[in-house]
């Protein structure tokens, strides 16, 4: 691992999913391998994802020194994202020991609430991600109430003075984190790791049909114009 590259290990990842974009083909139960680390529970609106830390398969958080956050499960990659300019579509929040990810995709909003072995473990990493995405920490729950409730609430609170509007909104806004200017001092490290990625060569090759597609629509247009 590169000396810059800093891991975390979680005790606790899970992943909210909407209903809409459930299919009845997705289980909806882990199987009996997958037991120990892999639960599903149903919540209002949508399914918790939850992976557990487990000896024989490390729950491991990854930020690399050229802004790629990943988190491994063994030697499965859970999520995957480049920080690039990701305060524009990544929201933060750090309440004791656990981080909430919000991520603006372009049809979805994602939630990702993640469980450290402590509090300290959790601000660190939380330090860190403050250099990509925009991040906000909460005040320490509130002992008379239940932590759950009173965290989530928090949360709920917090994201949404952060990203303002309806979630409808949010999604729209995120088309304009796509429209960006890659910084060429980090575009050595992403090659390398795009090299290293088996699936790379079938993008490439995914996108030099699109490209062909839009340049023969582009000629067409240009036909079409001269003949007028």
């Amino acid at each position: 691992m590169n000396a810059e590259t800093k891991e975390w290990r979680l005790s606790i990842y899970r992943c909210f999913r909407e209903t809409e974009v459930s299919t009845p083909d997705q289980p909806t139960l882990p199987t009996t391998s997958d037991t120990a680390v892999r639960e599903t529970e149903v919540a209002p609106n949508g399914v918790w994802h939850t992976r557990r830390d487990h000896t024989a398969a490390a729950l491991i958080l990854r930020i690399s020194s050229f802004g790629h956050l990943t988190i491994l499960q063994g030697s499965e990659v859970v999520e995957s994202y480049f920080l690039i300019l990701a305060k524009k579509w990544i929201k933060a929040v750090n309440i004791d020991d656990e981080i909430m990810l919000y991520i603006r995709e372009r049809s979805r909003v994602r939630r990702l609430r993640l469980t450290f072995a402590n509090a300290a473990e959790a601000q660190s990493c939380y330090e860190e991600l403050g250099k990509h995405v925009s991040v906000k920490q909460c005040p320490q729950s509130d002992p008379a109430r239940s932590p759950a409730t009173n965290d989530d609430e928090a949360v709920s609170r917090w994201l949404d003075t952060m990203t303002g509007g309806a979630a409808s909104s949010r999604c729209l806004a995120a088309d304009a984190a796509w429209r960006t200017e890659w910084p060429t001092d980090k575009l050595t490290e992403l090659v390398k790791l795009c090299l290293l990625d088996p699936n790379f060569p079938g993008f490439v090759r995914q996108v030099q049909e699109a490209i062909q597609l839009l340049t023969l629509d582009v000629d067409s247009e240009t036909q079409n114009d001269v003949e007028e």
